[in-house]
């Protein structure tokens, strides 16, 4: 949940903890937001080599045989 808060009045309406902490909250570094990864002042693009994938999907089937207690008159 992201609010906006405009005043320090309203630390206390948003949520006990940052009220308590402003400090901790305000002065720590942001966490990365979408728009980080396209400004090219703060990003680094790395030239990976190509990679091909290959799955492998296999099966097994076995054969039991058992007694039907509601037949086995």
């Amino acid at each position: 949940i992201i609010q906006t808060v405009t005043r320090g009045e309203e630390l206390g309406l948003v949520g006990s903890k940052i009220a308590e902490e402003p400090a901790f909250y305000f002065k720590a570094a942001r966490p990365p937001v979408l728009k980080d990864f396209f400004d090219p002042k703060i990003r680094k693009v790395l030239q990976v080599p190509k990679m091909l994938r290959m799955v492998e999907v296999s099966f097994e089937t076995s054969v039991m045989d058992v007694v039907d207690f509601a037949n086995a008159g």
